[in-house]
């Protein structure tokens, strides 16, 4: 029936135009043409299935949940979309999300009903103990996992891939920036969460800090159930430093500003990379901003951004009732981008040594930094291969109130 259809309507407008100007007569069929030829954008025609692993519940949560809800933002965005296009094909993002609460037997367990029993083919983890437990498993089967981790020695192989900076990249360019910015600092005393990735963001800082010229008194470390803070301040107090570095405390960041300063602390506090962040410090201590005066931090986005307002609230919206604030929230949103990124690139969700050489040449723009800088993977002295993004880092200050971003680098890897 269709083509009789269309040559009777071909007919209509021939007669039709006999009566018209020629421009007229010209016009008419181009329009039938062109409602039958219009392209219709593609529908997604699979699901794309990637475990994401994360920290919903127990002594990890306050970092988790901004964890897994960047990735959860970002997959919303591609899948309102249309989906992501591999391929000439669009697939939906599908997230099986799984709450490890940060327990070996749990993360293992996880772990090996995706990679042999459902045969996931893209895992992502979030650092420490996570991804050195998961790794074993998923290398052999060629699986790609992406993960955000200061444990950069699973990175070295070759489906393994890092997407965030740790304190040996970004410590360095705080300390040389701080020597500019305030020379009568000369002494640190160091405060981080004891677990292992603060141990070595300690050890990074402490080398970083000692190689620019400052005094490195002490690092202290507490236990994540910490409640009360006023004896950890008083330690670190006593030391008599200039400046309060904090290392990985994330949401008990307010607590621990509000021990020191009330103990009278007037020396310097900061973060040398976003532990803290300025927006939850900000929002913490409305009406007591003199507590924050002079707070500096190394963090991986740029402030008064419409972009990073947008993802805070989208943040806000989805978090709400958990009380954890959205600290590395930019950084943990690109990491679903990164193997996006990498399938796209390939041409293909099959080949995983083929995504595994695309992620490792993947271009990706920051939109949280002004000129939306191009990431890449930069790690081939420190890990042999270029497995560790390279993300832009501003240094923020608050002073009278407001965050001010004095500068912006790039968090090298060599």
């Amino acid at each position: 029936m269709r083509p009789v259809i269309v040559f009777v309507l071909i007919a209509l407008v021939a007669l039709a135009a006999c009566g018209e100007s020629d421009e007229q007569a010209a016009s008419t069929p181009t329009q039938v043409v062109s409602q039958e030829t219009e392209p219709v954008e593609p529908e997604p025609v699979d699901s794309l299935r990637i475990g994401l692993m994360t920290i919903r519940t127990g002594p990890g949560a306050s970092f988790g949940i901004p964890y897994d809800t960047g990735p959860q933002i970002l997959a919303s965005e591609v899948n309102d979309a249309g989906g992501w296009e591999v391929g000439g094909k669009r697939y939906r993002i599908d997230l099986d999300i799984q709450d490890s609460k940060w327990e070996i037997p749990l993360i293992l367990g996880i772990a090996e009903k995706w990679v042999n029993s459902d045969n996931l083919r893209f895992v992502i983890t979030g650092g420490d103990p996570m991804i050195g437990a998961v790794d074993p498993l998923t290398t052999p089967k060629k699986v790609i996992h992406i993960s955000t981790t200061w444990d950069l020695e699973p990175t070295k192989n070759p489906y393994t891939f890092g997407t965030i900076s740790t304190h040996a990249e970004s410590a360095p360019v705080f300390f040389k920036a701080l020597r500019d910015l305030e020379p009568d600092v000369n002494s640190i005393v160091y405060m981080a969460v004891n677990f292992r990735f603060d141990i070595n963001g300690a050890e990074w800082t402490e080398e970083a800090a000692r190689e620019a010229g400052y005094e490195w008194i002490d690092t202290q470390l507490h236990d994540i159930a910490t409640a009360d803070f006023l004896p950890v301040a008083t330690a670190a107090i006593g030391k008599n430093p200039d400046m309060i570095l904090l290392g990985a405390v994330q949401a008990n960041s307010p607590a621990i500003i509000r021990a020191i300063r009330e103990l009278g602390y007037e020396g310097l506090l900061g973060t040398p990379l976003a532990s803290p962040s300025t927006p939850l410090l900000l929002d913490a201590f409305k009406g007591e901003e003199e507590f924050m005066e002079g707070f500096y931090a190394m963090e991986e986005h740029y402030l008064d951004d419409p972009e990073l307002d947008a993802l805070l609230a989208e943040y806000e919206r989805r978090a709400v009732g958990t009380g954890v604030a959205p600290s590395g929230l930019p950084a943990y949103y690109y990491t679903l981008m990164v193997l996006l990124q990498g399938l796209q690139d390939a041409g293909t969700v099959d080949d995983p040594d083929a995504i595994a050489t695309a992620i490792e040449n993947v271009r990706i723009p920051n939109k949280f930094f002004p000129g939306d800088p191009v990431m890449t993977m930069g790690g081939t002295q420190k890990l042999g291969r270029r497995h560790q993004l390279q993300v832009p880092v501003a240094l923020n200050v608050i002073r009278n109130g407001q965050g001010v971003t004095l500068d912006t680098f790039i968090a090298t890897v060599k």
